[in-house]
């Protein structure tokens, strides 16, 4: 979307993200009341709304995949976004965000696909891609990088024989050899991983080193229940005690205590407005997890 924005657009545009789960018709008005300037009380009274005060206009939504529930009635709030878009498309142009794993259980499910008219599917960016952006990102900083050696390297024969320049060649190599393993294409976990390396700052240097010491065995002795929260947070991204209480038919006091398990163990993370989300270094290897039971896919 970013990308697309460099270009020249003539028309108005409006880009707005979701931040919160919604999941019934009366937020999704109250939504775009807030955002759109409409002041509709009924759903068909924000369809004429839009088309009188938004056509010829493009409006982007990010992150979709925060208007439902996994769960019976949860889909209230999408289902009428996708009528609203539907009705609304001869005037508007809409551009949509969703999560991966969102996005496929919605296929699955109500066949979120066939609303759109093209559907674009992110690649798996390369090493080299990752590589490059991480450089990229550092060079701006204008500090120097030296790759520290660890203990393994410093004895072998082969890379004893090598100069300074070589040794750092190798150190390079191996150190994002590493990462892009550990981070499996996602930019984000990449760069957090970059962070999380560096050792110390001297001498106008960055000192990066491997990082070590990451033992993910005990996820796969996780309860059912952890299992299956961590699956509701990668579908939807971010979820709170009550949303929580919801999916799974819970009280509120044993959904917070469900999630405080998972926080407690570090798997999971509570944000500054009271939603918990997978500990980013965490996510790829719980995706892993859930794809080895059969959950996702």
């Amino acid at each position: 979307i970013n990308f697309f924005l460099k270009n020249p657009i003539n028309i108005p545009v409006h880009r707005i993200k979701i931040k919160q789960t919604m999941h019934q018709k009366k937020e999704l008005i109250v939504f775009f009341n807030e955002f759109m300037n409409t002041n509709a009380k009924t759903f068909d009274e924000l369809i004429e709304q839009l088309i009188e005060k938004h056509s010829n206009s493009l409006i982007i939504i990010e992150d979709i995949n925060y208007l439902f529930l996994k769960k019976v009635n949860g889909f209230d709030a999408l289902k009428s976004y996708l009528e609203l878009i539907s009705k609304t498309g001869k005037y508007i142009y809409w551009i949509n965000s969703c999560k991966l794993y969102a996005w496929q259980f919605l296929n699955k499910s109500i066949r979120i696909e066939s609303y759109y008219r093209n559907v674009l599917k992110m690649s798996k960016i390369d090493e080299n891609q990752i590589n490059k952006i991480i450089i990229n990102r550092h060079r701006v900083s204008g500090y120097n990088i030296l790759f520290e050696e660890g203990e393994m390297v410093s004895s072998q024969n082969k890379f004893n024989k090598l100069n300074e320049l070589e040794k750092q060649e190798y150190l390079r190599k191996a150190f994002f050899k590493e990462l892009n393993k550990f981070s499996d294409s996602n930019i984000s976990i990449a760069l957090l991983y970059w962070l999380r390396s560096t050792k110390k700052v001297e001498n106008n240097t960055i000192y990066i080193g491997k990082l070590s010491g990451f033992d993910f065995s005990f996820l796969n002795n996780l309860e059912k229940q952890s299992i299956h929260t961590l699956h509701a947070m990668i579908i939807h991204e971010n979820i709170g005690i009550e949303e929580h209480a919801a999916l799974f038919n819970h009280s509120l006091e044993q959904s917070r205590l469900d999630l405080i398990i998972l926080e407690d163990r570090g798997i999971i993370i509570k944000n500054s407005e009271g939603l918990y989300h997978i500990n980013q270094l965490l996510f790829r290897q719980v995706v892993n997890l859930l794809k080895n039971l059969n959950i996702i896919h």
